[in-house]
């Protein structure tokens, strides 16, 4: 039995160093395989870098589209929001035209109903005055009086007309720009 065993164990010890080849062959190969596929995958790869910097590579170009309408996209909404904005800056100006023009002619009117209304006051302060002095110019002095009263008037009366046709004038300007 001694020699069966030895014969056993020596093919044991052959076919534990035959494997052991193999296994070695084994990883020899698929160091070389795996050595071989990431040459291929670093090729592939410096490939599609290429492709990407040239501007041809597929994973680029459809990205790449999808932006560029998306661009023009938000670059016309941009244009029609600011032209937006533009028009209600321009309407929100005429309206505060409107708004000043408006308040300056109730102004101007006012004050020239309040013009008015102290020359209708003057005038009939004049009349007034103008009334008592024939009533009173039975004497000379009173005659002399109302001679330079109505001379007066006549200045006061002259200085009104001209008031009046300078607002007149300034008012009708004003309408003409």
């Amino acid at each position: 039995r001694s020699r069966s065993q030895n014969e056993g164990n020596e093919d044991c010890e052959r076919r534990r160093m035959e494997c052991l080849d193999e296994m070695s062959n084994l990883e020899k190969q698929f160091n070389d395989l795996r050595d071989q596929l990431y040459r291929e995958r670093l090729s592939q790869v410096n490939s599609k870098l290429s492709e990407v910097e040239a501007g041809r590579a597929s994973e680029y170009l459809e990205p790449l589209a999808v932006l560029l309408e998306n661009m023009q996209v938000r670059t016309k909404v941009a244009g029609i929001y600011r032209e937006l904005c533009l028009d209600s800056v321009k309407n929100k100006y005429d309206c505060e035209i409107q708004a000043a023009s408006q308040h300056w002619e109730s102004e101007k009117l006012l004050l020239l109903d309040t013009v008015q209304s102290e020359l209708e006051e003057k005038i009939r302060r004049l009349e007034e005055d103008r009334h008592s002095i024939d009533i009173t110019s039975g004497n000379n002095q009173a005659s002399r009086a109302c001679t330079t009263y109505s001379s007066w008037i006549c200045v006061d009366w002259t200085a009104i007309r001209k008031v009046c046709v300078s607002v007149c004038i300034r008012s009708h300007m004003a309408d003409y720009p």
